[in-house]
């Protein structure tokens, strides 16, 4: 079966770039207006539709890739493309446990899912993993102890200051690691764990919520109490991740302890290849066009920039991939 190419929300927050995200997706930005993450999947703050050949569209949930059989559904991962020209707020994710208490305690109160006092979006944890589009900067995870600030901490920490003026969250670089990935390279971020993306183009995929405790360098809501109760303050290093072959190439998959992610990216050549993946599966064309084709000789070309849900094959199917192309993929586990 081929893919079904999706339509998808652009979150426009101001730390995002004017240029990066447009470029990507290969969409102008004649107001520009910054574009701060693409989200592909399900989550009801963003959900990704599938456009049929009438025009019509069907939440990606609701869809049927099959005349007769069951919807899609939720899935339990969200997939984003995240474009930073100036840092993110310092922030950390609950852990499983910790999201169902908080937000049903936030329901006991009646606080409105959308009220800018709300911490707890959903009932589902967050953990994530950031792969690298362009040179990216982050800071995750206390620094050791014996680990000395670095004169990049140092001039990032007097850089935060100058953009968030009496901000207790601009002194971050002086405690947290600070991490530069190149373009392919990975870390995975567990709940619980202080981070702030800084610049650069990155994708993201993480179990499907949206739930944010920030420590500061926002405007937004800033719960210090329930902030504290969930950060785990141990020192913590982010390992960088290069992916690693799964099969014969162009199939690289990035390792991940949480059951959610399951996070690949294949790139083509001139010989045309069976698809990998035996799961559902979002994906995104990051470079070139990749062109599909089933085993009754449809073909489906998708230039870059485009994002597309690909059902996991029935029996007898057979999807094949030909072209120069570099996509990425998370898949349901």
């Amino acid at each position: 079966m081929l893919p079904f190419i999706l339509d998808c929300v652009v979150k426009h927050y101001p730390w995002g770039s004017e240029s990066l995200l447009p470029a990507l997706l290969a969409r102008p930005n004649p107001d520009s207006t910054p574009w701060a993450e693409l989200w592909m999947g399900t989550h009801a703050g963003g959900p990704s539709l599938v456009r049929g050949p009438d025009g019509t569209t069907v939440p990606l949930s609701e869809f049927r890739p099959r005349a007769g059989g069951p919807p899609v559904g939720e899935l339990p991962f969200l997939f984003k493309a995240l474009a930073a020209a100036r840092p993110l707020s310092i922030q950390a994710h609950p852990s499983l446990a910790q999201a169902r208490e908080g937000f049903a305690r936030e329901n006991a109160k009646g606080i409105p899912l959308d009220s800018p006092a709300r911490t707890y979006k959903d009932p589902n944890h967050k953990p994530e993993l950031l792969c690298a589009l362009t040179p990216f900067r982050a800071l995750c995870g206390y620094r050791a102890p014996e680990e000395p600030p670095s004169d990049e901490a140092r001039a990032l920490a007097a850089e935060l200051a100058a953009l968030y003026p009496g901000d207790p969250g601009a002194d971050a670089p002086l405690r947290l690691n600070l991490v530069t990935l190149a373009p392919g390279e990975a870390f995975f971020v567990p709940p619980g764990t202080l981070h702030a993306y800084l610049s650069g183009l990155g994708l993201e995929v993480m179990a499907c919520s949206d739930n944010v405790l920030r420590g500061g360098l926002t405007e937004k809501h800033i719960d210090r109490e329930e902030l504290a109760r969930i950060v785990n303050a141990a020192p913590y290093k982010p390992v960088i991740l290069k992916p690693r072959a799964e099969g014969p190439p162009p199939f690289y998959a990035y390792s991940s302890p949480a059951p959610e992610i399951h996070f690949s990216v294949l790139h083509g050549g001139d010989a045309r290849q069976p698809w990998p993946l035996r799961e559902d599966a979002l994906i995104l064309v990051t470079g070139g066009e990749a062109l599909f084709a089933d085993e009754a000789g449809r073909r489906k070309p998708l230039p870059q920039g485009t994002a597309a849900f690909v059902p996991a094959p029935a029996p007898g199917e057979r999807l094949t991939m030909g072209g120069a192309y570099t996509l990425y993929a998370a898949a349901r586990g």
